[in-house]
């Protein structure tokens, strides 16, 4: 837990974020998913305060690759990042 209040429980090495991990930070987003080395990267959920959602592929802290993004009201896009 960080000073902040931001929470992260999951696989750590050397110090680092990496492994499976879930992440949550003081504005109420979160991430479930995989870290390498203190990055989202990999396979995983993202949650935004206002009910947005992208559950897919990450490549260095960005959507990159197959992916679904959801809004709030339901809208969807499902495809390429």
């Amino acid at each position: 837990m960080w000073s902040d209040g931001a929470k992260y429980e999951g696989a750590y090495s050397q110090g680092r974020k990496h492994g499976y991990g879930s992440y949550k930070w003081v504005d109420g987003s979160k991430y479930d998913g995989i870290w390498v080395e203190n990055r989202i990267e990999g396979f995983g959920i993202y949650e935004w305060p206002d009910g947005r959602r992208y559950e897919g592929e990450w490549v260095n802290n960005n959507m990159e690759g197959k992916g679904i993004y959801t809004w709030k009201d339901g809208r969807k896009y499902e495809g390429e990042y």
